[in-house]
């Protein structure tokens, strides 16, 4: 497996409205990178917790105690990515894959933690000056962060 952070580049030193505007110019170039990456995993799903997470940008399809879960495809992949990444929009969810180990947890600010197969070709950032990708991977042995629904 191979961990990648994607997350806007934000200047240093900017007041809190330019830091606001950049996060928001980033949300749809940054949903369209990681979706160029997972988007040819057939078994991709939405998965959150309502006693952790208010609301996620469509309804469940299935029920697992306090978690939800819904199927997710190639045509409306990159819109919940651009929801979910969207720090501003109120939305959580861990997407996964059911058969391999691809998956994408957004933090607060529009980052991403990004999961590929070893064998995927690496995310690589298309304008380093808007995203920024780290290739993290020895956090994978340090953390089950990315294994479950809970931190």
């Amino acid at each position: 497996m191979k961990l990648y952070l994607v997350r806007p580049n934000l200047p240093a030193n900017t007041d809190r409205d330019a830091s606001d505007a950049r996060l928001r110019e980033c949300v749809q170039p940054i949903a369209d990178l990681i979706a160029s990456s997972i988007e040819i995993d057939p078994c991709l799903y939405g998965l959150w917790d309502v006693d952790m997470i208010d609301h996620a940008p469509f309804e469940p399809e299935s029920s697992f105690g306090t978690f939800r879960a819904t199927g997710l495809k190639a045509e409306n992949l990159r819109a919940v990515l651009s929801q979910v990444g969207d720090p501003f929009g109120g939305y959580g969810l861990l997407i996964r894959s059911m058969a391999t180990c691809r998956s994408v947890r957004y933090g607060f600010d529009g980052e991403a933690f990004v999961c590929l197969r070893t064998e995927d070709p690496p995310i690589i950032s298309p304008d380093t000056n808007l995203i920024v990708v780290e290739e993290c991977s020895q956090l994978l042995c340090e953390t089950d962060w990315m294994d479950g629904l809970s931190d």
